[in-house]
C-alpha cells in the first residue's frame, strides 16, 4: 500500500480532488504511526536505562516480585476456593 500513490498517479497522469485528498490522508495516516512507533521507541530506551539504577530499579524488582508471587499464589487459593 505504500507504492500505491505512485503507480496509481503514473497509471491516470491526471487525479481529481477527491483522489488526490484520499491518498493524502492515507500518507498522514502512515506517517502518524510511524511517528507514534519512533515515540515508543524512545520512552522504551529511556524506561531500560532508568530501571538499570537508582530508586526505578527498586520500583521494577519489586513490581516483577509481586508478579511473580501473583502467578504462584491466585492458583492455589481459586484451587483451595473451589474443592473446600
Amino acid at each position: 500500500m505504500q507504492d500505491m500513490d505512485h503507480r496509481f498517479t503514473a497509471a491516470e497522469g491526471d487525479v481529481n480532488p477527491k483522489t488526490a485528498a484520499a491518498l493524502a490522508s492515507i500518507a498522514a495516516e502512515e506517517r502518524r504511526r510511524a511517528a507514534a512507533g519512533y515515540g515508543l521507541m524512545a520512552g522504551m530506551m529511556g524506561f531500560g536505562e532508568s530501571a538499570e539504577k537508582g530508586r526505578m530499579n527498586k520500583i521494577v524488582t519489586l513490581a516483577q516480585q509481586f508478579c511473580i508471587a501473583f502467578a504462584f499464589l491466585v492458583p492455589n487459593l481459586l484451587l483451595i476456593r473451589v474443592v473446600w
